[in-house]
């Protein structure tokens, strides 16, 4: 397991979450009442204090993209598991399941995400319709 991830599991339940809005707000009030106190009380640095909120932006956007590609391995399984179903067109369905990604998981099914679910997509799409053309042909001669 990565560090802290038991503490991250505590605040906001396993990833993938709709929003991370709530998990950092408390814990960065938090840091916000001790700031002060801390700092006057071992005489601390402004750099210290800037160093602190570098570590925090770190961690914050460390979460935000573990979150992201949680969601777009969840949505992979998904959309692995439809272009299983059979059918040769599954584009469609990509799309729904897409959308359906997008309103369930807002902002954190961005638009870096959403460009890598369209090309893991269409690279389904594409092998499926490979694998159906070489299927006719195989079959072709015996019809």
């Amino acid at each position: 397991r990565v560090a802290g991830e038991e503490a991250i599991t505590d605040i906001v339940g396993a990833l993938p979450v709709r929003s991370l809005e709530d998990a950092f707000q408390e814990p960065l009030e938090d840091v916000e009442r001790q700031r002060a106190e801390v700092a006057e009380r071992y005489h601390l640095s402004d750099s210290w204090q800037k160093r602190l909120d570098q570590c925090l932006r770190k961690s914050e956007g460390d979460l935000r993209r573990r979150n992201s590609e949680k969601v777009l391995s969840t949505w992979k399984a998904a959309a692995a598991a439809t272009s299983e179903e059979g059918s040769c067109f599954f584009l469609d369905q990509l799309v729904r399941l897409q959308r359906n990604y997008s309103a369930t998981y807002g902002a954190t099914f961005d638009a870096a995400v959403l460009a890598q679910a369209v090309e893991f997509g269409s690279t389904l799409q594409r092998t499926r319709l490979v694998e159906c053309i070489r299927l006719r042909d195989l079959l072709w001669p015996f019809v």
